[in-house]
């Protein structure tokens, strides 16, 4: 009796198997002629992205799915001397160029774009044909309020401002807006401009932009965002010859910390003449070359140990600095460093120093009167202390190379030593206008090695050659 229940549950469930199959197969697709419905669209198609579309047997159930092309809708798109088509959706299938051609009414024939009117800004477009650039504005014959640079023009970012778009402009303020992130040289030229808001999204800077502006205020947003800008080898926002102030959120800037993110110090603050304090951070090993050029209020600078060069003409300039202390990683002072910084009395070097080079003119026309070099330093170059205050000079163990001119005009030196002579490897001639009065080295024998300059004595103004404390009388030959 069970063995019957279980062969009757069996067949049960088989015939329940064979009617579901029936029920969802229908007509089977193999012996189905296929009855199709319209075609629907599943996926739409787009510039970017083909779309799908599928029907639908009415008999069997049967579904075929088939790719929908995707096309760019074209529409005109122009900047200040042409116009092209391109995607009104992407950007895409760009074609179509050509030259405005203007009717009568001031709108060009093929696109529709109207002559600019007074007030307006010209755009072109740029290289990548992905952006816009501010190319030029149609100044007004009298003074103009406000100038708003929009963020997009003609369904795309506008990413830049070219030379001279702004040149001889008479205005209030001009925004630059979030989304800009470079300016050519001399885009403000001659302006009379009295605010400029830059944004934080600025990442490059081509040459002076805001040149022979007069008075300007310069407002930012966060200062530390112009760390990150990257200079060219003219590129600064400040122009000693100017007067522009910056204001961070409406304040007056005269003090910044670089962060210690930052491991090198840019041209951010180049030429700007009210900064009086900068706090470095611990992860700076570099300052750019005239990173703080003619920064003439600049009277306070840490230089944290971490700093290993400092480039050409970084402090040039900077007459309210007394005193400096070099960090014991820096190897290499560049060019005109110090030049003209003309209350800098003070520089020390701490311990154990690293520094290699000092270059030319890098402590020239300052008021340094004493400095004593690491035993590091093997090279000085020319006229590096020029015009200086220096009484005496003491060249280290380890010179091998002293650039001509050294101390051209330094009238109050009257001590000159050189601890090994024999490992220089130049012609001396330590310069003009001097009154040295003793030279002094460790034996004559070094002395007679050293090489010197043909045309120039070093005993021209009366100094007396010392060994030690001995004045040297005689010699044997």
């Amino acid at each position: 009796m069970k063995n019957f229940f279980r062969y009757t549950k069996k067949v049960l469930l088989a015939v329940l198997c064979i009617s579901f199959s029936l029920l969802f197969v229908g007509c089977g697709e193999k012996n189905c002629d296929h009855n199709f419905g319209e075609w629907q669209t599943t996926i739409e198609a787009t510039c970017l992205l083909n779309g799908t579309q599928t029907r639908t047997c009415k008999d069997c159930g049967t579904k075929e799915t088939q790719s929908i092309s995707g096309a760019h809708t074209l529409v005109w798109s122009y900047d200040k001397d042409k116009h092209w088509k391109e995607c009104g959706n992407c950007g895409g299938g760009y074609t179509d160029e050509g030259l405005h051609s203007f009717l009568n009414n001031g709108a060009c024939a093929g696109c529709g774009y109207t002559q600019p009117q007074p007030g307006t800004i010209l755009f072109s477009l740029s290289d990548d044909k992905n952006s816009f650039c501010v190319a030029g504005y149609e100044e007004l014959n009298n003074e103009i309020e406000n100038i708003n640079i929009p963020a997009t023009y003609n369904r795309k970012p506008v990413k830049k401002i070219n030379t001279f778009a702004f040149k001889n402009l008479t205005v209030n303020e001009v925004r630059i807006p979030e989304g800009i992130e470079e300016i050519d040289d001399w885009a403000f030229e001659y302006s009379d401009i009295e605010k400029v808001y830059l944004p934080s999204s600025i990442k490059k800077i081509n040459g002076q932009v805001f040149c022979q502006m007069g008075s300007m205020e310069l407002h930012v947003a966060d200062i530390n965002k112009l760390w990150d800008i990257e200079f060219s080898s003219y590129g600064r926002l400040f122009n000693s010859t100017d007067n522009i102030t910056l204001y961070q959120n409406g304040e007056l800037v005269t003090s910044v910390t670089v962060p210690s993110t930052k491991t090198t110090i840019n041209k951010a603050l180049s030429g700007y003449k009210f900064i009086k304090t900068v706090v470095v951070g611990n992860n700076v090993t570099e300052i750019d070359a005239e990173a703080f050029y003619d920064c003439s209020s600049l009277n306070q600078i840490n230089l944290p140990s971490s700093l290993t060069k400092i480039n050409y003409n970084a402090f040039w300039g900077c007459n309210s600095l007394t005193s400096i202390d070099i960090p014991a990683n820096v190897t290499e002072i560049g060019g005109s460093v110090f030049y003209g910084c003309e209350k800098l009395q003070t520089v020390t070097f701490s311990s154990p120093s690293k520094l290699n080079k000092i270059g030319d003119n890098a402590f020239g026309f300052t008021s340094v009167s004493n400095i004593a070099l690491p035993d590091s330093v093997t090279e000085i170059g020319f006229a590096a202390f020029q015009a200086t205050d220096l009484q005496e000079f003491v060249f280290g163990p380890n010179i091998t190379s002293i650039g001509n001119g050294v101390f051209n005009d330094c009238r109050q030196l009257k001590t000159i030593k050189l601890t090994n002579v024999a490992k220089l490897n130049s012609s001396l001639s330590f310069g003009v206008n001097l009154s040295v009065e003793k030279f002094v080295v460790n034996n004559l024998d070094e002395w007679a090695q050293c090489g010197f300059d043909s045309n120039y004595s070093l005993f021209y103004y009366g100094a007396k050659l010392y060994v030690g404390d001995q004045n040297v009388t005689s010699v044997v030959l």
